[in-house]
């Protein structure tokens, strides 16, 4: 059971560290006339946590393009909504009622509200919602902070920067919530739920690790055995070397602040290793 509670987890750091130095990266050389800089983000971390955010920030707005997943804007929202729901399917029908009764009571405690609303949601969605929901009520946080992502790329618009993003919202989308089915989906759910007491375990180690800048342990934590071989393929390997496509012509174009989820950094397919392998210095930022 506890390797689809890690799913879960996990699968936060992906829809993307003792010192900051290692969430930050300095990439350069390979006939690069500006240096460009490669940061790991995490979707639910107050960025007034994190040491030299400042520093980190100032990087960013003094670069000249900002390069994300996605590009961030209002249009997202509605993409999301569509992207996220399935057609002529619903949990009532995925889970058994003894199940449907269990997350509903779950989803109710940690939301206020339960399944008549996501009913129709992809389980996967609805499980990643239970895991941010459920580690802000243990830390008794009310509301969730704004994401890095979200931040790095408000100041870019502010600042005249270029947003480029490296995914379209439904490539992106897709990709999250159609390349598994629905019925796995739906059994990944109920063991977060039944686990409920891990789920919020492994959020608070990701997320301790997170903080202390150890990408090592944040790919422990995260790979085990939570996702098939072709699935950790869909998710990470295969998006990075897609993302290697274009990276390249992009940091030859302008000097770029590249913020993904951390989980794309790490291994020998993360970005830092194939920058390498590509020719480029990729070496940590080191702040006073």
């Amino acid at each position: 059971m506890k390797k689809h509670v890690i799913s879960c987890i996990a699968f936060l750091f992906f829809i993307a560290v003792g010192s900051q130095a290692q969430l930050c990266w300095k990439v350069s050389g390979n006939g690069l006339e500006k240096s460009s800089y490669l940061f790991g983000t995490h979707h639910i971390i107050d960025c007034n946590t994190l040491p030299h955010f400042r520093d980190i920030l100032k990087l960013c707005v003094t670069s000249e393009a900002v390069v994300g997943e996605l590009v961030l804007d209002s249009s997202l929202n509605e993409a999301i909504i569509q992207g996220v729901s399935m057609n002529g399917k619903s949990l009532s029908n995925l889970l058994t009622p003894d199940e449907y009764k269990r997350v509903d009571a779950e989803m109710l405690r940690v939301m206020g509200a339960g399944l008549d609303l996501l009913n129709g949601m992809k389980p996967l969605y609805v499980s990643s919602i239970y895991s941010v929901m459920s580690y802000m009520q243990s830390l008794g946080i009310s509301e969730q902070p704004i994401s890095i992502d979200e931040l790095f790329q408000q100041k870019g618009k502010e600042n005249g920067l270029k947003l480029i993003g490296l995914e379209t919202p439904k490539e992106q989308l897709d990709l999250l919530y159609n390349s598994i089915p629905v019925e796995r989906q739906a059994k990944m759910l109920v063991e977060a739920i039944c686990e409920k007491g891990e789920t919020t375990n492994q959020a608070k180690q990701l997320n301790d690790a997170y903080l202390a800048g150890d990408l090592k342990v944040i790919e422990k934590i995260a790979k085990g055995e939570q996702w098939t071989p072709e699935e950790k393929a869909l998710f990470a390997d295969d998006r990075n070397e897609k993302w290697m496509n274009e990276l390249p012509e992009m940091l030859k174009d302008q000097s770029c602040f590249v913020a993904v989820g951390c989980l794309h950094l790490v291994g020998e397919t993360g970005l830092i290793n194939q920058l390498r392998q590509a020719g480029y210095s990729v070496e940590p930022m080191q702040f006073n």
